[in-house]
């Protein structure tokens, strides 16, 4: 799995507002950081690793919940 490429397909299924796509993306990239995988780089600045994963994780649960509640 590329990470970088999940989070990006993530951001923009997202943005287009689907959910469900956002959704697999998300438990995707949450599989791969509980199997010690790296994290995506998720803002334009670099960021620490541990920083990486915190946002990752953080957006990754928000997602999933979201397409949980919109029935998606």
């Amino acid at each position: 799995m590329d990470p970088q490429v999940a989070w990006e397909e993530m951001l923009e299924a997202l943005a287009t507002g689907d959910f469900f796509e956002a959704d697999i993306r998300a438990e995707g990239l949450i599989d791969w950081l509980d199997r010690d995988g790296f994290a995506p780089q998720t803002l334009m600045r670099l960021l620490p690793d541990e920083w990486d994963r915190l946002i990752c994780r953080y957006l990754c649960r928000k997602i999933m919940l979201a397409a949980q509640l919109t029935g998606k």
